[in-house]
């Protein structure tokens, strides 16, 4: 699933924001100092304001380097992004993206990006009530759990062929060991991905 959204990126107006998946640390620190895992969500808009795909990439850091890098795959060069004002967005512009910054309330932050928080609500409820949390390895199969949540997002319009589609990618797919997915250090995912 992550491999078929893989192919578009996000275009039109876009609302991009960091979110933090994982139960909560006793002592630990809330936002972005959080151990929590670190997730950049981008989803676009119609011309209405109306969601129409999503994206999550999970992240080592929010930091400038990462994001900028996952924003380049996720997102189409000449799209509209709204982010809220943390800093490590501002050089959006210089990288061929109309940015808008978001420099508001708590409040209007949640009002400004009302659907993409809703989204990432939704993406946490999944989580938490299907996988029933991440449990005791914290995320390790987190991107797979947030590529199914986007593939189905990009196709709720048509829940009758999801199914159909999911057997095409699967049989389209090369064969994927438990290892491939989850040990990256000794498998290249590069020529897989290709092959795919």
């Amino acid at each position: 699933m992550g491999r078929r959204d893989g192919r578009y990126t996000l275009d039109g107006l876009v609302e991009l924001d960091e979110s933090f998946f994982g139960a909560p640390k006793e002592g630990g620190c809330r936002g972005r100092g959080t151990s929590k895992n670190k997730v950049l969500v981008g989803l676009s808009l119609t011309a209405e304001g109306k969601p129409r795909h999503v994206r999550f990439k999970v992240l080592p850091r929010i930091d400038r380097t990462h994001l900028e890098q996952a924003i380049g795959e996720m997102v189409a060069p000449g799209a509209m992004v709204k982010t809220d004002g943390l800093r490590s967005y501002l050089s959006l512009g210089g990288k061929g993206f109309i940015h808008q910054r978001i420099i508001a309330k708590d409040q209007d932050i949640l009002e400004e990006l009302r659907w993409l928080h809703v989204t990432v609500s939704n993406a946490k409820a999944l989580i938490g009530g299907t996988y029933h949390g991440l449990g005791r390895q914290g995320g390790k199969h987190l991107q797979a759990y947030l590529d199914e949540y986007a593939y189905r997002f990009g196709r709720r319009h048509r829940p009758d062929l999801i199914f159909d589609r999911c057997v095409l990618a699967v049989a389209t797919c090369p064969i994927w060991t438990y290892r491939d997915i989850v040990d990256t250090k000794t498998v290249c995912m590069k020529s897989k991905l290709q092959a795919a």
